[in-house]
């Protein structure tokens, strides 16, 4: 067997001088510095660390965007009402959230539509998500009317906002506790809040609990039984004044049921502001002339001698603030009452008439001027009140049209 000595690779040193190559000493090691660097922790972040916090700064910088987009794009003007908790009904265990503030929000438009359902004696609290009508499953009235408004929110926070809207509106309210049957076998009972509320003699009662499916969740409903007022309306108000100085007014008659049984009209004039400032004014009903009228125009004779009792009304300051107004009661509260048996109820203002039964108009004209009364002394207002601007001009009313009927007089409960 032959050896090939140039595929072997031997020819390829045979010109190399290998004793002559010197391979050079290894250079000095310092051994303790050598061992303390190995040993020493990183100085510098690793490649995973700068990646983590590379995308935790772009999710930072995105959620901000986003943010900032969803702000941008939210409807100015949505109605959100703040309410606090029941009033009266002390929290436990089983609903401690009656003591949080909880924020009633509605998806319905800004300003609240008024639900064509809810009788136009009723106030609206804003804003139903919607309404519907109800119906009647005990002790029905023949003038009752049902309906149903649902909000999104726990019962107890809208019950008060209910109570708070219905006394904002001149009725008196109360509100108890109350539970329901299950509807099924084996289910506890259902809590709910009762808001009993009268006005004259109108009656509601708003049971408020939260709304059984298919509703959605988180939303309460309002289960309102109105009971209307059988009677019809004594008077309507006049129109507005022109304004005389920033200020109009109005006349407005209703049977006065609150303190005398219906035996007498009470008279108002209401003032509107248009003004930027408040003012102060002097409310001292004598300054009033009036005149009565049929509805065929012929004038009505007033009465010339009327009995009359009780502590004369003294003079007092009012304040009207900007864009308000001001129901000033303008009707002499002390002449007699007429007898029931008279078929007569008393209008005294300016003049004093016993009206029967009929239609009428009354014209007053009202003078906010301070005027010196016999007997009567004006006090100065107080110190704030006196550093308002006074205003004291005459307002000319449009007239009043009076309705008198049978069932009017017939009520009439003399004290």
């Amino acid at each position: 067997m032959s050896h090939d000595h140039d595929e072997a690779g031997e020819d390829v040193l045979a010109g190399i001088d290998l004793h002559r190559w010197r391979v050079p000493p290894a250079a000095a090691i310092d051994r303790p510095a050598l061992l303390a660097r190995a040993l020493a922790p990183a100085t510098t972040r690793t490649r995973r660390a700068r990646a983590v916090g590379i995308l935790a700064a772009i999710g930072f910088v995105t959620a901000a965007i986003v943010a900032v987009i969803i702000v941008a794009r939210r409807p100015g003007g949505e109605p959100v009402t703040t309410v606090e908790p029941v009033a009266g009904v002390a929290p436990d265990a089983r609903h401690e959230h009656i003591t949080a503030p909880v924020t009633v929000s509605s998806s319905g438009p800004a300003p609240c539509t008024r639900p064509q359902l809810l009788p136009a004696a009723l106030p609206l609290m804003p804003c139903p998500l919607r309404s519907e009508p109800a119906r009647c499953t005990a002790r029905c009235g023949e003038h009752d009317q049902y309906l149903n408004l649902y909000y999104r929110g726990v019962p107890p926070t809208l019950s008060d906002a209910w109570r708070k809207t219905l006394e904002a509106d001149g009725w008196a309210t109360s509100v108890r506790e109350s539970s329901l049957d299950p509807d099924r076998p084996g289910e506890a009972r259902r809590r709910l809040l009762i808001v009993e509320a009268t006005k004259g003699r109108a009656r509601l009662t708003t049971a408020v609990m939260t709304a059984p499916a298919p509703a959605a969740k988180g939303e309460t409903r309002l289960g309102l039984t109105f009971t209307p007022d059988p009677r019809p309306p004594a008077a309507a108000s006049g129109a507005w004044s022109p304004a005389v100085d920033g200020i109009a007014g109005r006349l407005r008659v209703e049977a006065d049921d609150a303190h005398v049984g219906g035996c007498r009209f009470a008279v108002r004039v209401e003032l509107r502001s248009k003004r930027t400032d408040s003012v102060r004014l002097l409310d001292q009903a004598e300054v009033v002339r009036a005149s009565l009228f049929t509805s065929a125009g012929d004038p009505v004779s007033a009465q010339t001698v009327v009995p009359a009792s009780g502590p004369q009304p003294m003079p007092r300051w009012l304040t009207l603030a900007p864009t308000r107004t001001l129901p000033v009661r303008i009707d002499a509260q002390t002449v007699g009452l007429p007898a029931k048996v008279s078929g007569t109820i008393l209008l005294a203002v300016g003049a004093t008439w016993m009206l029967a039964p009929g239609d009428y108009v009354l014209e007053a004209t009202v003078s906010f001027d301070p005027q010196p009364v016999p007997g009567i002394a004006v006090v100065p207002p107080d110190k704030a009140t006196s550093q308002l601007a006074s205003w004291n001009r005459t307002l000319v009313l449009p007239p009043a049209r009076i309705t008198v009927t049978s069932e009017i007089v017939g009520r009439c409960e003399p004290r």
